[in-house]
């Protein structure tokens, strides 16, 4: 039997299963969302709007109001399980009118942003700092404590694939060595403004507790242990403080107090993290480690190397020997657009790429004079 269906008719039922589609794949978005929290530890079962709005952002403007309006609806189907995470059905659809379903999801996640200013707000307010000045660190440790061997601990000893390992592999400073927490505990930390490491652990932890986004809170301390030993042109091991250590005759550099106290903090916090928000925390950390990279001039070099040779990794920068046993690319062997250099410094390995094509020798990052076009 023949159906004789006109052509809107053909485009109408098309656009129907389309939209039925697209509907499916919302719903199933949203259950994987109450899923996933109902799987938390009743202190984690926070911030649930803010990630459903970030779920509904990442779609195209135009659909994002009727995106908004299909998960809210499923969502209060799920009355049951949303009890479960401390959320009462009603609120998803109270006060919403024609067209304002993303505006009461935005007005949901904001109370979710308080929830976590307000934890901000608390850590600030609970310091009160006695001690000495930063500027007068190094001096007032070299004077006033001895260390014992003990409390002297290496970047080194922790073990391969541990959260500490990782975190410390991602150090700036060349320097292995750090007085131990324990050691610190009692001690002030003037770069923080803290009367005692422990204090000031303590406080971070009671805010990681209270925010309901925990890896944006870790990755903002982790920024901050980042920057340590950032200190322009004085070099790498300018933040560090040289302390007397009994048994030994001369003083020792080690890393600063501030880089034991926040990596302290850091690797305890990541092992409470589940693992949804521990993927999360550890994309932040990579992404911005990479970003990072490629703007030192190792970096900027990885960029042009892999434009310019058809074997450069473009993750590292090549070294003088390598670079002359490739061969630069050519129009037949272009450079792949996947590669971590091309996503950080795309005109950099462009820059590399025209230069191999046109049969010019290896360019180099542009100098400082030099114009910024490949």
């Amino acid at each position: 039997m023949k159906h004789a269906f006109t052509r809107e008719q053909v485009k109408r039922i098309i656009i129907e299963e389309l939209e039925k589609s697209e509907k499916a794949e919302v719903e199933q978005e949203v259950d994987d969302l109450i899923d996933s929290y109902l799987s938390l530890d009743e202190e984690k079962k926070d911030g649930f709007f803010s990630e459903l709005l970030r779920m509904i952002k990442g779609q195209p403007k135009e659909e994002q109001e009727e995106i908004a309006e299909i998960a809210l609806l499923r969502a209060q189907s799920r009355r049951e399980a949303l009890k479960k995470i401390g959320i009462g059905a009603a609120i998803l659809t109270t006060a919403v009118g024609a067209g304002g379903y993303l505006k009461h999801l935005e007005d949901l996640a904001l109370a979710d942003s308080r929830q976590h200013r307000a934890a901000a707000k608390e850590f600030q307010s609970d310091k009160g700092y006695e001690g000495p000045n930063f500027a007068t660190q190094n001096e007032f440790y070299l004077k006033n404590y001895e260390f014992s061997r003990d409390d002297i601990q290496s970047i080194d000893d922790f073990p391969a694939g541990s959260d500490e390992a990782n975190i410390a592999g991602f150090r700036t400073i060349p320097t292995k060595h750090f007085i131990s927490y324990e050691a610190l505990a009692d001690k002030p930390i003037p770069k923080l403004k803290a009367t005692t490491g422990s204090e000031y652990v303590n406080r971070l932890m009671k805010f990681f507790g209270n925010t309901p986004s925990k890896p944006k809170m870790l990755y903002s301390v982790y920024s901050d242990y980042s920057k340590i030993g950032q200190v322009g042109y004085a070099g790498a091991t300018a933040a560090n403080i040289t302390i007397r250590i009994r048994g030994m005759d001369q003083p020792v550099s080690v890393l600063p107090p501030e880089w034991t106290i926040l990596f302290t903090f850091i690797t305890n916090a990541i092992s409470t993290l589940d693992e949804k928000d521990k993927i999360r925390f550890e994309t932040l950390v990579v992404s911005a480690e990479e970003d990072r990279y490629y703007r030192t001039d190792r970096g900027k070099h990885a960029a042009v190397q892999y434009g310019y040779y058809q074997s450069a990794p473009g993750l590292r920068s090549l070294k003088p020997s390598e670079r002359e046993t490739m061969s630069p690319r050519t129009a037949e062997t272009p450079y792949s657009e996947s590669n971590l250099s091309h996503k950080y410094s795309p005109t950099l390995v462009r820059r590399g790429y025209n230069a191999a094509i046109n049969g010019e020798k290896y360019p180099g990052i542009p100098r400082r004079d030099e114009e910024k076009s490949p």
